[in-house]
């Protein structure tokens, strides 16, 4: 049984997606009625204001999985290990997006009254409970570009791709230093368990569990060679040469950086994590829905009764 223990919340952040007036108006209405210390900022000004997470302990973001990847980037830089268990500033999401994997709360179609005494809700058993019953831990990727750390962890994926021209990117690619072979394709996605619902899924790989800390190393339309994705390990490294050419390197879809030719790229798994605030596992739920599954268990039950007279 685990013991319960009681947790002072003292301090909420508020971030809304900065391209969302709906969002920002929702952020506002929920700060002007919560009862604890609290500050608000829009997810393109956060980088002007990493300080505002420091005394946070607990951060409500307002839109979809492209906020939470900026709010995230952030939060981890607060990771903390405790009784060999590791957390960072807790998010819990309100799902404003389109899919929302990473999301907590779909508000569609409820009054700001209920949606405050939802999160209300959280905020209450966050207090008085125990947080490894209510935490969702998910692990990152930190890259490594010609010997120096960019110091930026990774959620989703990390994209090497073209940059500028139409041509094949061609790249040598070693997991623990074994050599694997030479890619050439339009570029590579090296994904977490988190980001194996995004873009290398439309790719063609398979889902992770999102608790899962290995990764995937998935090629982006092949030339002449398999599209298969490779898991990898949590504690393996994936080692990159890129060519003589100039390509882009995309880390959660919104940084990016130009890589010139003949480059070292070393990808393995942060020392950081991204921490959100759950009251249940929805994962397998919501990906049966993404891919297109029947999920009424009373209506299969139906359907097994019909079939058997």
């Amino acid at each position: 049984m685990t013991t319960k223990k009681e947790l002072t919340i003292k301090t909420i952040g508020l971030v809304y997606n900065s391209k969302s007036i709906e969002s920002k108006r929702l952020a506002d209405s929920i700060q002007s009625n919560l009862s604890l210390d609290s500050w608000i900022c829009s997810s393109i000004e956060l980088e002007k204001n990493t300080n505002l997470f420091k005394n946070t302990d607990l951060v409500i973001v307002f839109g979809g999985d492209g906020t939470i990847l900026r709010v995230a980037e952030y939060t981890s830089l607060h990771t903390s290990c405790t009784a060999n268990i590791q957390k960072s500033i807790p998010i819990l999401g309100i799902n404003m997006g389109r899919v929302g994997f990473m999301t907590e709360i779909q508000i569609s179609k409820i009054s700001d009254e209920s949606i405050l005494s939802t999160i209300n809700s959280y905020i209450e058993r966050m207090s008085l409970s125990n947080l490894c019953q209510f935490e969702d831990h998910r692990s990152m990727l930190q890259i490594d570009i010609n010997g120096e750390s960019l110091k930026d962890n990774v959620l989703n994926d990390i994209v090497v791709t073209r940059h500028m021209n139409a041509s094949l990117v061609e790249l040598s690619v070693s997991i623990n230093k074994f050599h694997l072979g030479i890619y050439r394709s339009d570029g590579l996605i090296i994904s977490t368990a988190t980001g194996s619902t995004g873009y290398s899924m439309s790719a063609g790989s398979p889902v992770i569990h999102p608790q899962s800390k290995d990764f995937l190393l998935q090629p982006l339309v092949p030339h002449m060679s398999s599209n298969s994705a490779i898991v990898v390990p949590q504690d393996a490294s994936i080692e990159i040469e890129t060519s003589n050419q100039d390509l882009l390197v995309s880390l959660d879809g919104f940084r990016n950086k130009i890589l010139k030719p003949y480059s070292q790229i070393s990808i393995k798994r942060s020392t950081h994590i991204t921490t959100f605030l759950r009251k249940s596992n929805q994962f397998y739920e919501r990906i049966g829905a993404f891919l297109g599954l029947p999920n009424s268990s009373e209506n299969f039950s139906k359907t097994l009764s019909k079939n058997s007279n």
